[in-house]
């Protein structure tokens, strides 16, 4: 893996000093992480197979000592971009302090040129970089996850112009994976998007420029997410679907499931439009990703009902969203779910859960299964979240609308079924019919 120190074993007393002196940053950078890597939302930590804290490299320089612990993947992943064009990837995380007893921390990856380039040496660093690197190295503040892309020829950071391809191509998304035996990239869950190369923004560096300092533009709160849904007239101009949309921004469920669909980070794009031509009977449909594109469309002819049940309906169809994002991120062949591979994704790396679902009832048909016996928790604690003044009954009552038929469904004492059919249709008759 990328930057292992090896270091040689020779009787030299200034490299057993320098070894020794590295344990102490090195533990002291351990025993945070120990501490505090769950505050860290972040795909990367997930896949983390092995930290080689034995083989950590500490430098030291103008922002003080830097302590970088290479790691491998879990089962054999990989990372590369969609199309598969970036190979030999090296990983670490770097810890660099901030202030006394904390650290701000970065994952460094390294892609290189050559399949058999040896970079597994201490003379890959923060503060330097060997001079006969060719490749790229990215580099993600894990705190904001704001990413940086750098091209090194010859150990030296290229600055192309604006209109370089290879700078084009930074903009793009990196994808963690499987590489088959013929050489196919297969991704599973986008890592991040770059930022393009540069830290004319103030964003991260790596191979000899400041990380820790310069602030700037480059800072943002980690709470912090730039969101990019797009949204039709046909949804924006109705004042009804416009509304709940915008009273949803307080809710931290919907919120969160809605940054999902992150514009840096996410698989696919999220649409919201609106019909006049939906079946009746049917107050939204979500449709399947089609070239990364997930359209939830609400039926104009159905939103005469009370605000929390419109509301319903958006998390309902979120949900489906939330679904198809993530079929996708196993099965994405030009941002369209591929039948074939999802089979082939679920039957060979351990998703039990999913495949059962899909063989008992299909892409389409899994979902509502799905929603039934997994999700009402969630449904009923959106809906407490957005009007507080209900029963829990009636709570109950209102998720399982969208849901009957199910196997869930099925599963309840015909007593049961009633009481819930009643309690629904008694508090719909006696709301309001606008949507507010």
């Amino acid at each position: 893996m990328l930057l292992v120190c090896v270091l040689l074993i020779t009787n030299c007393a200034s490299e057993d000093n320098s070894s020794n002196l590295n344990v102490q940053p090195t533990a002291e950078a351990k025993s945070w992480f120990n501490n505090h890597e769950a505050d860290y939302n972040t795909s990367i930590l997930q896949y983390i197979g092995s930290l080689q804290w034995e083989n950590a490299i500490v430098s030291d320089g103008k922002d003080g000592e830097v302590i970088e612990v290479p790691f491998t993947l879990k089962e054999n992943l990989s990372t590369s971009d969609e199309k598969g064009k970036l190979y030999n990837d090296h990983h670490r995380l770097v810890f660099i302090k901030n202030e006394p007893n904390n650290f701000k921390m970065y994952y460094v990856q390294a892609f290189t040129e050559s399949e058999s380039a040896n970079i597994s040496d201490k003379n890959y660093s923060y503060y330097s970089i060997k001079d006969n690197f060719n490749g790229q190295i990215f580099i993600q503040d894990l705190s904001s996850n704001k990413s940086n892309a750098f091209q090194f020829k010859n150990g030296q950071k290229t600055q192309p112009s604006l209109t370089a391809k290879w700078r084009e191509e930074y903009y793009d998304y990196t994808f963690i994976g499987y590489w088959s035996e013929g050489g196919t990239f297969s991704p599973i869950k986008l890592l991040y998007c770059n930022g393009g190369s540069g830290s004319d923004d103030g964003g991260p560096t790596y191979g000899g420029g400041p990380i820790a300092g310069g602030g700037g533009s480059g800072t943002k709160n980690p709470t912090e997410t730039t969101i990019i849904i797009i949204t039709d007239p046909s949804f924006s101009n109705n004042p009804c679907l416009a509304s709940i949309f915008a009273k949803l921004g307080g809710s931290a469920t919907f919120q969160k499931y809605l940054s999902n669909f992150d514009g840096n980070f996410s698989v696919a794009n999220l649409k919201l439009s609106a019909s006049s031509t939906i079946s009746n009977g049917v107050n939204a449909e979500t449709s399947p990703p089609s070239n990364y594109l997930i359209d939830i469309s609400f039926n104009l002819n159905n939103l005469n009902r009370p605000g929390l049940d419109v509301a319903r309906t958006f998390m309902h169809e979120m949900i489906h969203a939330e679904m198809f994002r993530k079929l996708l991120s196993l099965s994405s062949v030009n941002g369209e779910i591929d039948a074939t591979k999802l089979n082939q994704m679920l039957t060979q790396h351990n998703y039990p859960g999913l495949y059962d679902y899909y063989t008992r009832y299909g892409v389409n048909g899994m979902q509502h299964e799905q929603m039934a016996a997994h999700y009402m928790d969630t449904i009923i604690s959106f809906l407490r979240g957005y009007d507080s003044g209900l029963t829990q009954s009636q709570y109950e009552a209102i998720a399982w609308a969208g849901l009957k038929g199910t196997a869930s469904w099925n599963a309840l004492s015909e007593a049961k079924k009633q009481s819930i059919t009643s309690t629904y249709n008694s508090w719909l008759s006696t709301g309001s019919t606008q949507c507010n």
